[in-house]
């Protein structure tokens, strides 16, 4: 016999993906969108203290040189297969 979902309760629910549809409403896929994001907060935290500005620009140049490596690898894969 089929389960049956409990729909008693007062939150949206996605039956597809089994998740509320609150739990990610701007959903960000995009790896540059999403380091833009985070880097243009204000108050950024690492460790639960605040990043000071030269904290934040070696942080923002670490991510770029990631996102710079991260793009020749899925090149690489890209003309292999």
């Amino acid at each position: 016999m089929p389960k049956k979902i409990d729909t008693s309760f007062k939150d949206p629910y996605n039956e597809i993906a089994c998740s509320t549809d609150y739990e990610r409403p701007n959903e960000i896929v995009d790896v540059k969108e999403a380091m833009d994001l985070i880097l243009s907060q204000q108050g950024l935290m690492l460790n639960g203290e605040i990043l000071s500005d030269d904290s934040k620009i070696a942080l923002a140049n670490a991510i770029k040189l990631g996102l710079q490596y991260a793009q020749q690898m899925q090149k690489k894969k890209n003309n292999i297969f």
